[in-house]
């Protein structure tokens, strides 16, 4: 098994890991290294996905009444408090 490093993981780190995902994994060429970009869903998703559409990670199941790309939003009834 591989020692993944930057946000990868996977048997031979082929792959973001699941917070990991603000931009496409590619493999690494031997001229420029890769490193998996962390999504920012503020802690309150434990995974993003790259979107294509967006150009960017999209928050998975975001939780604690958020909503949004990035878990951002309160949803509706609910405050942000201090």
């Amino acid at each position: 098994a591989c020692a993944c490093q930057r946000g990868t993981a996977g048997s031979q780190c082929q792959r973001c890991e699941p917070l990991f995902n603000q931009v496409p994994w590619q493999r690494a060429k031997p001229t420029a290294r890769f490193a998996c970009q962390k999504c920012e869903c503020y802690g309150h998703a434990s995974a993003c996905e790259y979107s294509p559409a967006l150009g960017s990670g999209v928050c998975v199941g975001c939780a604690d009444n958020t909503q949004g790309d990035r878990c951002q939003e309160c949803v509706a009834g609910y405050f942000r408090t201090t």
